[in-house]
């Protein structure tokens, strides 16, 4: 099973390649241009004050020479505005494909479950599906839109930042580089250990959505029968 889950991820990634290509494109320019905001704002004072500082040098390592306040200013409000335009068009992006994927998950989760037999089906109440359909879904968008898109975004920001980092000043790098890596092992089994603990906590809220159905169902006859009070202890 976990295979087949899989294959159908790689599958849907596949489908959706040019557009998640678009967004990692319009991701490292918003993030460029976040990094180059806040790296401009200590031009700023060089050029008011006629002193030299080291973000100056930075942004002449791309290509950016500023004399005046007001080629200061204007490249402040280019930034800006590149910025807002492509952050707005990044999240645009993310929260459909997210949907999209969310929507995709549904229609082979519902397929799947109406085509089974009749025994396999009335093996557990119908009531415990029903998270797969709700709280769930949300867990799959942040998987695609946090997980794969963001995380190759950031990924490749982050190399970015590295090259940058390394033509400045190269054991540093090495050392960034070396506890980077340290800490994303580290990340990596402490995932693998919460594995277990989040599908146990997921069929968990399954079992409760489950009562609260089942018990909403029978409301009328929880109501003849005077049994609110046991209800409740056994929601609790």
């Amino acid at each position: 099973m976990p295979s087949e889950n899989k294959n159908l991820q790689r599958a849907y990634l596949s489908n959706i390649r040019p557009i998640l290509s678009l967004y990692i494109f319009i991701g490292l320019i918003q993030s460029c241009a976040t990094f180059l905001v806040t790296v401009s704002i200590g031009e700023f004072f060089t050029i008011h004050f006629h002193s030299g500082s080291s973000k100056g040098r930075l942004l002449q390592l791309f290509g950016i020479k500023l004399h005046t306040l007001y080629t200061f200013f204007l490249l402040f409000i280019i930034l800006l505005l590149i910025k807002t335009i492509f952050q707005f068009l990044e999240r645009r992006i993310s929260y459909q494909q997210g949907e999209l994927y969310a929507k995709h998950i549904r229609e082979k989760i519902f397929t799947k479950q109406i085509s089974w037999s009749k025994e396999k089906f009335q093996e557990r109440h119908f009531g415990k599906y029903l998270l797969r359909y709700t709280n769930d879904m949300k867990s799959m968008q942040n998987y695609l839109t946090k997980g794969i898109m963001g995380g190759i975004k950031d990924g490749c920001f982050v190399l970015m930042g590295f090259v940058l980092l390394w033509m400045i000043h190269q054991r540093l790098t090495i050392y960034l580089l070396i506890m980077a890596l340290i800490i994303m092992t580290l990340i990596f089994y402490i995932s693998k250990l919460q594995k277990k603990l989040i599908s146990n906590s997921r069929n968990e809220r399954s079992k409760l959505l489950a009562f609260v159905t089942k018990s909403f169902h029978r409301h009328r006859t929880i109501k003849e029968g005077s049994t609110e009070e046991v209800t409740e202890q056994r929601f609790s």
